[in-house]
């Protein structure tokens, strides 16, 4: 967690240096609901920092290749429910740090709102489209380089969702 995202996993206690999207986005989406709850500091400084380096690495576009960090393997794969997910997260913090940090919140909204309607771009007959396919724990990065545009993910439906949902929370 030195850089402020999670990495997917290890590999006989070896770390695997990927920054899945998808899964910095569950981890961000459950932050933001606890800390909507306790206020809990420890969550606080937790999913501020990761959303804040996801902020510093979101293109002008508000999608995110497949890892965030974008190493060569999977650079322009664009994967439209990590954004979705993050752009959720971002919003709901957003307005959880209104009042006690005005410059992050501000950060985190407007890169909330730009993964959010970024991701919902590719909404194409009610369906999220570039959404990476299940994805187990890769070895090597080109190992998250499956997008399915050919029939819909549930998971990606369902940030796809969360992603609307926080936008009309927050607007």
């Amino acid at each position: 967690f030195r850089s402020g995202l999670l990495v997917h996993g290890t590999n006989q206690g070896v770390r695997i240096g990927c920054h899945w999207g998808r899964a910095n986005a569950w981890f961000a989406m459950a932050g933001a609901d606890i800390l909507a709850v306790t206020g809990a500091p420890e969550v606080r400084d937790r999913l501020v920092r990761l959303l804040l380096v996801a902020a510093r690495l979101q293109p002008a576009h508000g999608v995110w290749d497949v890892l965030l960090d974008s190493p060569p393997e999977v650079r322009g794969l664009l994967e439209t429910s990590a954004a979705a997910g993050l752009g959720a997260a971002a919003l709901r913090t957003a307005t959880l740090l209104a009042d006690d940090d005005p410059a992050a919140s501000a950060t985190l909204r407007e890169s909330g709102e730009r993964a959010a309607l970024g991701a919902l771009a590719y909404v194409e007959d009610g369906i999220l489209t570039r959404v990476s396919a299940g994805t187990v724990l890769q070895l090597i990065p080109f190992g998250y380089s499956v997008i399915r545009d050919d029939r819909w993910q549930p998971w990606g439906q369902g940030l796809a969702m969360e992603a609307l949902a926080a936008w009309r929370e927050t607007h």
